[in-house]
């Protein structure tokens, strides 16, 4: 009896142990108050909620009790304060983020459920999260050896777009972008973003996660023992070729996701009957030697290839050329046919081709001018945004690209007739008023009557 409670009093205090030396916090954030039904997210709540599972599993404390999701301001301080304290010397700090996020600058903010409408950098600071902050610098101050940092930040973000206009009105220009390269900070830090800097990730368009989060959680089984640069490195052949995630850090030592000493679910198999009669001494003692062999085994075991993913997680295809004409986009004849504009006559075209190059350029796709003409720049813009909703690429205003666009309702007009100018009526030169008649003329030889 006494060795049984010295077993259940060991492993008790074991899995506490490994509980709070390695820590995690995990957001993830779907719906923004003050964004239009069109521009939410759809997979960072589930890309949050799996990650938090995957990392209970490997054995880390979820120190909100389970991830956070569709987060306000309080409620994204409040859990990154509780993180802080929980990370006081821990082994390891997970921080994963999926949402909308802004960079100014050096300057990273993840943004709450509630931001509004952002109307210029004060607004910004004074409403988001900086990155910086709230979680790194949080993180050096409680001790925590190492600092794993995971962003996840979506595509198509307006509130960036927001606040370059707000920038522009007056006068001034910031260039924003989606959460970026974090220079300048302190040794023990892992950073890994789901794209490269400059650039933005994609957001799961109807599938459960996001494509970089669902890379992360099919590698997790086979991949988290390994030193955590070949687990992202993992991750990356995962992505495919539309989008390139990024890594940067200051570990001095390997580091993995899976604690070599983290307390796993074991097969049945490997619990080792004890002979008749031993003591429990002796069996726990078994027990113990068992553990070693295996992680032993498990970590000479050579790495597994990756599996083929299946149609339902497999990476989305690459973008396929297009058969264009020559010019590189097609004529309006072509571009219109298999939409209900292709009888429009060609000024309601031109102002249709416009509303589609100004939503385009709001979605951070086309750079080019607004001004409903066909070229190059608007067909590619087209291309790539019909691959990334989803839709058939047809590189033409179809319908379904229509309605994604909310552009489906636009009534023909006619071209405008410019006001006719009234001509100025010059008026007929007044003629000098011929001298009277003489009353008679004189004959000829009335003048030599004399001579």
């Amino acid at each position: 009896m006494k060795y049984s409670f010295l077993l259940a009093s060991t492993a008790f205090f074991f899995t506490l142990t490994v509980n709070a030396e390695r820590v995690a916090l995990v957001i993830g954030n779907n719906q923004y108050s003050e964004l239009p039904e069109r521009m939410q997210l759809s997979s960072p709540v589930a890309d949050a909620m799996d990650v938090a599972t995957a990392l209970s599993g490997l054995g880390y404390t979820i120190v909100t009790g389970a991830a956070v999701t569709d987060a306000s301001r309080d409620v994204i301080t409040s859990a990154t304060e509780k993180f802080a304290q929980a990370a006081r010397n821990a082994e390891a700090a997970v921080f994963y983020y999926s949402g909308h996020g802004v960079q100014v600058g050096e300057d990273n903010y993840i943004l709450p459920t509630d931001t509004p409408k952002l109307t210029g950098i004060s607004m910004l600071k004074g409403r988001g999260v900086l990155l910086r902050d709230s979680v790194m610098v949080a993180l050096e101050e409680a001790g925590a050896k190492t600092k794993i940092i995971i962003l996840d930040c979506c595509r198509d973000n307006p509130f960036s777009a927001q606040l370059e206009s707000a920038l522009s009105g007056i006068g001034k220009s910031v260039k924003t972008k989606s959460v970026g390269e974090i220079t300048g900070y302190g040794p023990g830090f892992y950073l890994a973003f789901a794209t490269s800097p400059g650039t933005t990730a994609e957001d799961g368009n109807g599938a459960r996660n996001s494509p970089f989060t669902a890379a992360m959680l099919k590698v997790f089984p086979t991949c988290a023992t390994k030193d955590i640069d070949f687990f992202f490195r993992d991750v990356k052949s995962n992505l495919g070729l539309e989008q390139v995630s990024w890594t940067n850090h200051s570990l001095t030592n390997s580091f993995t996701l899976a604690s070599s000493i983290q307390p796993v679910a074991m097969p049945s198999s490997i619990l080792v009957p004890s002979a008749p009669g031993a003591s429990e001494l002796e069996k726990l003692q078994r027990e113990i030697a068992e553990l070693k062999r295996l992680q032993l085994q498990m970590a000479e075991a050579p790495p597994q290839a990756p599996s083929t993913p299946s149609a339902a997680d497999a990476p989305p295809a690459p973008l396929k050329p297009l058969d264009l004409p020559e010019s590189g986009f097609f004529e309006r004849s072509d571009l219109f046919a298999p939409s209900p504009y292709a009888d429009y006559n060609s000024y309601s075209q031109m102002f249709i081709l416009k509303q589609v190059q100004e939503k385009l350029k709001k979605l951070g796709h086309y750079t080019g001018a607004t001004d409903g003409a066909r070229g190059p720049g608007t067909q590619k813009a087209l291309n790539a945004w019909q691959h990334e909703h989803g839709l058939p690429v047809s590189g033409r205003l179809d319908i379904s690209t229509l309605e994604k666009l909310d552009l489906a309702k636009i009534k023909e007009m006619s071209r405008p007739t410019p006001p006719m100018q009234k001509k100025a009526v010059s008026k007929p030169k007044e003629m000098p008023t011929p001298p009277p008649a003489p009353k008679s003329i004189p004959a000829v030889d009335d003048f030599f009557k004399d001579v």
